[in-house]
C-alpha cells in the first residue's frame, strides 16, 4: 500500500501531515484500549465485590435462620457445622470455643461427612479389609494457637484446616478427605467473619439461660410450647439481653398488647424510677404502637418530630435514639425497642440479627399465649377436681376454695403485685391437687399415718408440681405447690429448704394451710377455737412458719374485727366464711339470713361441712371477741 505524505509548514517547521495523524491515531486506540482495559478490570472487580456481598446477606441470613431459641450453644453450634460443610466438603469438623477464663479453646460441637441419618454410610461384610478411622481431635487448644486467618497444616498423617472466628471466640478446625488439598479458601474467610456475630447471639443465650432456674420435669414429656410457655418471663428476658448486645444498645424493653392491654414482662437499662413510670404510662405505649403501624423496623432520633410523641422522663434519661422493630405473629402484637444515649453506627449485620431475633420473639409470644388459653382452660378443670377432693371428707368442704381466699388476703397485706398475687392464690388452690396421683387408701384414711403412709403422703407436692408444669405450665405456681410444706427452720420437705430460700408463695401456703389445719379440725379430732388458733400459729412464727407471714394474716383479723367488736356479730355470713357450696348451704335455714347469726337458727346443716355450730371458728371468733369486749368495760 502506497501512503501519501502531505507536507506542509508551521511557524516555518516542515511537518509530515500524514505520518502524525497516524500517530495520533494508534496513540488514541492505545488509550482507548488502556481505558476499556482498566473499566474491565473496575468491572469485574466492582462485580465481584457485589458477587462477595450476595454471598455474605445469603450467608448471614442462613447462619442466623439456623438458630433455634429451644436448642442448647451445643446443637446450635452443630448446625452451623452443618451449614459449612455445605459450604466447603471436607472428612471432620470440630467448633472450639474459648472457655470463661479465657485459658483455652475447649471443644463444644463436632460433626462429619456422614453426620445427618439420612446419608448413605458404607456397609462392610467382612470379606474385604477396611481402614478403622482412628483420628481423635484435641479436646482443648492453647489461646497461643488462634489464628489471624485460615491456615493449614499435617498432624500426623492428616491435613487439618484451622480456620479462626472473628473476634477470638472460637476456633474451628477441618479435617480435609484424604487426598484432597485447600480450595476456595474465600469462603472460610467469609464464614469466620459471618459467624461472628451468630457465634456473639448463641453464647449470650448460653449465658443468660445459665443464670436462671429451669424447671426440671422428669415424670413427663413436656413439648417445647410448654417449655417457652413456662419460662415465658426468662425467656424473653434472654432474647432481649442477646438482642441488646448485638444492637449495641444501652438498654431496651418487649411489649405485648392484647385486648387494647399492654403488659411489659423485660425491662432494661434504665433506672428503676424511671421503668416504673414507663410500665403505668399507656399513653406512652399507645404511641409506640401507634407510630410503629405497619412499618418492620422504626428509629426515633431526639430530634425527629416524631420522637416528641416520648415522655420527657426518657429525654432526662439521656435516650437521644430509640429503634422499634414489630413483633407481630398471627393476632399477637408486641414491640422490641432498644434505646441509645449516643447515635451508633450500626451494620447490615446487626440490624438483620436484630430483625432476626425479633422473629424468634414472636416465636415464643405466639407459642405462649395459645398455651396460656390451654391452660386457662385447664385450671378449671383442675379446680373442679380439687372440689371433688374436697367433698370426699366433710372436713374439707370449701378447703380449696378457703385456702385461696386466705392466700389472697395474705398477698394483698404484703403489697404483692397482682400477678404474683393472682399465681399464689391458684397455687394456694391447687395445692393439694398431687394427692389425686396417691393411691385410694391414702386419699380415705382418716386417721393417723404409718410411717409408710407419710412418707408416700409426701409425695403430692412433687406430684402437684409436676401436673402444673404439664397442664398450666406456670413455673411460679409449680414452684409454690412444690415447696409449701418446707419449714423455715429446714425441717420440711421435700428439699429442706431454709427460710428465704423457700419461695414466698410457698410460705404463704404454709401459713394458711397451717391456720386451717387449726381451725377445721378432722374427723378424728375438733377444731381449735379461733383465737387458740391464731395464739398457736403465732407460736410457730419463726421455726415453722415465716413471721411476716403470719403476721400479715393476724393484723388482717384484727382490722376485720375491729369494726363488729361489740356487735356480738359474726365477721360475715358463714356460708361465705366458710366457703360451702350452694349445695349444702341450700339445706340450711340460716343460708342468705342476714337478720341474725347462724347458730341462732333451730336446724342448720353445720355436719355437712363437718361441724358443729359451738365448734365453728365463726361461732369461737365471735364469743371470744364478745368476752373480751365485756372483760375491756
Amino acid at each position: 500500500m502506497n501512503l501519501i505524505y502531505k507536507e506542509g509548514t508551521i511557524n516555518g517547521l516542515n511537518v509530515n501531515i500524514g505520518f502524525f495523524q497516524l500517530s495520533m491515531n494508534i496513540l488514541f486506540l492505545i488509550i482507548l484500549f488502556a481505558v476499556l482495559t482498566v473499566s474491565l478490570l473496575v468491572y469485574r472487580k466492582q462485580n465481584k465485590k457485589i458477587v462477595s456481598q450476595s454471598q455474605s446477606i445469603i450467608l448471614m441470613d442462613q447462619l442466623l435462620g439456623s438458630i433455634n431459641m429451644s436448642n442448647g450453644a451445643e446443637a446450635n453450634l452443630n448446625t452451623l457445622l452443618g451449614i459449612l460443610r455445605s459450604l466447603f466438603p471436607a472428612q471432620d469438623y470440630f467448633f472450639y470455643i474459648i472457655d470463661e477464663n479465657h485459658n483455652c479453646y475447649a471443644l463444644k460441637a463436632m460433626i462429619n461427612s456422614t453426620a445427618d441419618p439420612g446419608d448413605i454410610r458404607p456397609s462392610y461384610s467382612g470379606l474385604s479389609d477396611f481402614a478403622v478411622d482412628t483420628y481423635s481431635p484435641q479436646v482443648s487448644l492453647p489461646v497461643e494457637e488462634f489464628p489471624e486467618s485460615v491456615t493449614w497444616g499435617c498432624e500426623g498423617n492428616e491435613t487439618i484446616v484451622k480456620l479462626p472466628v472473628t473476634g477470638g471466640k472460637g476456633m474451628i478446625h477441618i479435617r480435609l478427605l484424604p487426598g484432597t488439598s485447600v480450595k476456595n479458601a474465600g469462603i472460610l474467610e467469609l464464614f469466620g467473619e459471618k459467624v461472628k456475630s451468630v457465634l456473639d447471639v448463641i453464647l449470650g443465650m448460653e449465658s443468660e439461660f445459665s443464670k436462671h432456674e429451669y424447671i426440671n420435669v422428669p415424670s413427663f414429656n413436656a413439648d417445647s410450647k410448654a417449655v417457652i410457655a413456662v419460662d415465658f418471663d426468662n425467656m424473653s428476658r434472654t432474647l432481649l439481653n442477646v438482642s441488646i448486645r448485638a444492637a449495641i444498645a444501652d438498654g431496651g424493653l418487649f411489649i405485648r398488647k392484647e385486648n387494647s392491654e399492654y403488659d411489659i414482662p423485660v425491662f432494661t437499662g434504665l433506672d428503676k424510677h424511671t421503668e416504673n413510670l414507663f410500665k403505668l404510662d399507656t399513653n406512652c405505649h399507645n404511641s409506640l404502637f401507634s407510630l410503629m403501624g405497619s412499618n418492620k423496623i422504626l428509629t426515633l432520633k431526639k430530634d425527629d418530630r416524631k420522637f416528641f410523641h416520648m415522655p420527657s422522663y426518657l429525654e432526662s434519661s439521656g435516650v437521644e435514639l430509640l429503634i422499634l422493630i414489630n413483633v407481630k405473629k398471627g393476632e399477637k402484637d408486641g414491640l422490641m425497642v432498644y434505646w441509645y444515649k449516643n447515635i451508633p453506627n450500626l451494620d447490615r449485620y446487626r440490624i438483620t440479627t436484630m430483625m432476626m431475633l425479633s422473629k424468634r420473639m414472636g416465636d415464643i409470644l405466639e407459642s405462649h399465649s395459645s398455651f396460656k388459653e390451654l391452660a386457662d382452660s385447664y385450671s378449671g378443670v383442675l379446680k373442679m377436681l380439687c372440689q371433688t377432693l374436697d367433698s370426699i371428707n366433710s372436713n374439707t368442704v370449701g378447703y380449696s376454695e378457703l385456702m385461696s381466699r386466705y392466700a389472697l388476703i395474705i398477698c394483698r397485706e404484703l403489697k404483692l403485685s397482682e400477678k404474683e398475687t393472682q399465681e399464689i392464690a391458684l397455687a394456694a388452690y391447687l395445692s393439694n391437687i398431687g394427692i389425686l396421683g396417691l393411691k385410694s387408701d391414702i386419699i380415705s384414711n382418716k386417721g393417723k399415718y404409718s410411717v409408710v403412709q407419710f412418707e408416700t403422703m409426701k409425695q403430692h407436692v412433687l406430684i402437684g408440681a409436676s401436673i402444673i408444669e404439664t397442664t398450666l405450665a406456670n413455673k411460679n405456681i409449680a414452684k409454690y405447690i412444690r415447696f409449701h410444706h418446707e419449714r423455715v427452720d429446714g425441717h420440711g420437705y421435700p428439699n429442706g429448704l431454709k427460710g428465704k430460700e423457700i419461695p414466698l408463695g410457698a410460705r404463704i401456703i404454709a401459713v394458711v394451710q397451717s391456720f386451717m389445719a387449726k381451725i377445721m379440725g378432722r374427723s378424728n379430732r375438733e377444731p381449735l377455737p379461733f383465737e387458740k388458733a391464731l395464739e398457736i400459729l403465732s407460736l410457730d412464727s419463726g421455726s415453722q412458719l415465716d413471721g411476716d407471714v403470719v403476721e400479715a394474716l393476724v393484723r388482717w383479723f384484727r382490722k376485720k374485727q375491729e369494726p363488729v367488736l361489740n356487735t356480738g356479730r359474726s365477721l360475715g355470713p358463714c356460708w361465705e366464711m366458710r366457703c360451702s357450696p350452694s349445695s349444702i348451704c341450700s339445706r340450711c335455714p340460716a343460708y342468705k339470713s342476714t337478720g341474725k347469726n347462724c347458730w341462732e337458727f333451730d336446724g342448720v346443716n353445720c355436719i355437712a361441712h363437718g361441724n358443729r355450730c359451738r365448734s365453728c371458728f365463726i361461732y369461737t371468733e365471735a364469743i371470744y371477741r364478745k368476752g373480751l369486749f365485756i372483760a375491756n368495760k
